[in-house]
């Protein structure tokens, strides 16, 4: 490491990282401090923002972390706006939120979303959306940060539903499940979607299972496809294979993008490629970039088809809007086009 540093001086963050975890971690909190104070190693100001605030030290991380922030960091930037925002102080966290989505952090940009729509700045809201949705190559998007954007940017009782769930979230990280309970059931009179939360609330939050599976299946009759999909996951983290499939075919078949996925795995396993194309598609189609890479796949390892191959490839690094992208499946990308290329 020692040797490298003559050539990248991110070298005495490797060492730094090496002190910390493998010989003192006194010493590689000094090292690391070196690695910022002397040779600007922003990693190293990250690092020192996050250990404090694992240690509930919020000066010391607000300290750090703004160091990196303002050294163009976009993960510091990022925590450093959370930080203000559970303090309450929002222009603070919105103005550091914003830095973060200008270096195209999803996450970042999402909150920018979430402020602007608490503030009522409508238009700021629109901003925002067109460039979630519209920047190419954007990682991290969630499923679920679109469901509530669209809530954001929809009808006035679309809005109301999104502000009783999200003040049922807040009752449940305070552990008032009571509270958290009656938003759930005041937001039904605005989505059903809330039934379908409330199901995962019971399962998840309160810890009774049956009733909480018992409300998600009224959920699926209610005509909600993600409540068959969350019981496919909850089947199958009980080890109940069978019944996992059964809800996630449910729900596939009736267009869940998430469940499509699930159906498609399953039917590779059994080495169906042609129903595995299938449900790999459908939910590609709907911008699943873990769909998308697997199917890439399949035309390039399993058919030999480097024609779709190469289709899928250009649409995972080309197209906007993509949930569940990542770094690795974008290298993937590049990779396999780089072969055909060959």
């Amino acid at each position: 490491y020692k040797m490298a540093t003559a050539y990248n001086k991110y070298g005495y963050y490797k060492i730094a990282v090496m002190y910390y975890y493998n010989v003192n971690r006194e010493t590689g909190i000094k090292k690391m401090e070196e690695a910022y104070n002397i040779h600007k190693v922003v990693d190293a100001a990250n690092f020192l923002g996050y250990k404090a605030y694992e240690k509930n030290d919020i000066a010391g991380a607000k300290k750090w972390y703004t160091l990196a922030a303002k050294d163009g960091d976009s993960d510091a930037q990022y925590e450093l706006a959370r930080i203000y925002e559970n303090e309450k102080k929002f222009e603070e966290a919105e103005k550091w939120y914003i830095e973060a989505a200008e270096n195209n952090d999803s996450d970042a940009m999402y909150k920018v979303i979430f402020l602007n729509f608490l503030k009522g700045n409508k238009e700021k809201v629109r901003e925002w959306k067109r460039r979630f949705l519209g920047t190419k190559g954007l990682i991290g998007i969630t499923r679920s940060q679109k469901t509530w954007i669209d809530y954001m940017t929809g009808s006035e009782k679309d809005e109301k539903y999104f502000y009783l769930s999200r003040e049922a979230e807040n009752f449940i990280d305070e552990s008032k499940y009571k509270e958290a309970e009656e938003k759930y059931i005041e937001a039904e009179k605005y989505s059903e979607r809330a039934y379908f939360e409330l199901g995962a609330f019971y399962y998840y939050d309160v810890g009774d299972k049956e009733k909480g599976k018992k409300v998600l299946e009224e959920a699926y009759n209610r005509k909600l496809s993600i409540a068959a999909y969350a019981l496919g996951l909850i089947y199958e983290s009980e080890k109940q294979p069978e019944e996992a499939y059964k809800w996630y075919k449910i729900a596939a078949d009736e267009g869940d993008s998430s469940a499509q996925y699930m159906v498609a795995l399953h039917y590779y396993k059994k080495k169906n490629l042609k129903e595995a194309e299938k449900y790999y598609i459908l939910s590609a189609n709907q911008k699943d970039a873990e769909a998308m890479y697997n199917l890439m796949l399949l035309y390039f390892e399993d058919k030999k088809d480097n024609q779709n191959a190469k289709k899928w490839a250009n649409k995972i690094l080309n197209d906007s809007g993509l949930e569940n992208l990542t770094w690795d499946i974008k290298d993937g990308a590049d990779a396999v086009l780089g072969n055909i290329e060959k």
